[in-house]
């Protein structure tokens, strides 16, 4: 009797380890088409900014786009999509916070790294799904915003 229960304790064991190995494979797999479903979209989204920089009058249905020159509206663009690859990159682990931050930092010592925030920052934050990932993401970039903001005002007027 004692060899007939650790038989069956045996079996159970066994088939609750495929089961954990099976649940295991299939949420790997779903996580793997999550991220190629947002490379995708992401490429897509590059594209789409890539024809909005080569033909201007393709972006006309945006307001906010309308209101700029063309010279500031490739610049925000060109901005858009460098942040869009690091939403990518951060997403997907390939950069870590740290190195967004650091990314963020060096935009926004740029007097347009700072206005492309200004416009973009309440709408990428509008945008993020109560997902934490994006909110995070979105908050290594305001915090980047805010001390170069901070290190503007407390610098010496220009003589």
């Amino acid at each position: 009797m004692k060899l007939l229960t650790l038989a069956a304790l045996s079996a159970v064991a066994t088939s609750a380890a495929h089961v954990a190995l099976a649940h295991k494979r299939h949420q790997d797999h779903a996580r793997m088409h999550r991220e190629r479903a947002a490379l995708t979209t992401g490429l897509l989204h590059q594209r789409w900014l890539a024809r909005g920089i080569e033909n201007p009058e393709l972006l006309v249905a945006w307001p906010d786009f309308a209101e700029m020159s063309e010279s500031e509206r490739a610049l925000n663009l060109h901005i858009n999509s460098a942040v869009t690859l690091w939403w990518l990159q951060y997403s997907t682990g390939v950069t870590t916070g740290d190195q967004v931050a650091h990314m963020a930092r060096s935009l926004m010592r740029t007097e347009h790294g700072r206005r492309y925030w200004e416009r973009a920052g309440a709408y990428r934050s509008e945008e993020d799904g109560g997902r934490d990932q994006i909110r995070e993401f979105n908050e290594l970039i305001s915090s980047a915003y805010s001390e170069a903001m901070r290190a503007a005002n407390n610098a010496p007027a220009a003589a």
